[in-house]
């Protein structure tokens, strides 16, 4: 049985029944549904200058959410510009 709905601690319930008409039914709970994408945005400080440049460290600063399952908190870049690829996921 499918739990389609968004949320959290959700149940289901499934009931059967044999051929002789007994029935029996369990039911499951603490399930958590996420359907939304988590969100990221990003700041840097300070600001370039007019010519889109910075001559001094840049830091980079992330802010994530996610309402229902939460997100963690990324890590803050500073100092020379080095690549990083962070990955957040939703779980």
């Amino acid at each position: 049985m499918p739990v389609a709905l968004e949320g959290a601690d959700q149940t289901a319930t499934l009931g059967f029944t044999d051929l002789a008409s007994n029935g029996a039914s369990a039911t499951v709970g603490g399930i958590h549904v996420d359907l939304t994408p988590p969100t990221i945005a990003g700041t840097r400080a300070p600001l370039a200058n007019a010519a889109g440049w910075n001559n001094t460290p840049v830091t980079v600063s992330f802010t994530c959410d996610d309402a229902l399952s939460g997100a963690p908190t990324p890590p803050v870049l500073a100092g020379s510009i080095r690549p990083r690829d962070w990955r957040l996921f939703d779980t």
